[in-house]
């Protein structure tokens, strides 16, 4: 086998991303949520889709505005917040965490506001809506 194909193979037998978010300890990450406010997943994206995603930063017209963060007193870097369509990497990591992220909302919503819940069964919302039109929709940025 040459190393093209040894490279293909390898590359066709990593987890999706759905499978990946599906493997992380939902138990722990839901007990840190409700702890702490915040959870680490660990990585969920391959370098190679990261690097993929990197590379899109120079192109303006994927972006919906951008944020420099010594202009506003916050210290120093940029990011920028990815204009609809979002790339296929993050709108398959913003579908398949949507479900888990939703039931821990739920409760905290039962916690604080009973009877409002989050329909952990429907899909993560696919753009935005006529009322979210020109908001920022997801971010990408570079930290120094």
């Amino acid at each position: 086998m040459g190393v093209t194909a040894l490279r293909k193979k390898t590359a066709s037998a990593a987890p999706s991303i759905e499978d990946r978010v599906a493997a992380l300890d939902w138990t722990r990450i839901t007990e840190d949520l409700n702890a702490h406010g915040a959870a680490v997943t660990g990585p969920l994206l391959s370098s190679r889709e990261c690097e993929a995603l990197i590379q899109l930063y120079p192109a303006p017209h994927l972006f919906r505005s951008r944020v420099v963060m010594q202009r506003h007193g916050f210290g120093r870097g940029e990011y920028q917040y990815f204009a609809y369509p979002l790339p296929e990497a993050v709108t398959r990591l913003r579908e398949s965490l949507y479900a888990r992220l939703a039931e821990v909302a739920n409760g905290w919503h039962a916690a604080s506001r009973p009877g409002i819940r989050n329909r952990a069964d429907r899909p993560a919302p696919p753009g935005p809506r006529p009322h979210q039109e020109g908001r920022p929709a997801a971010f990408s940025g570079v930290y120094v």
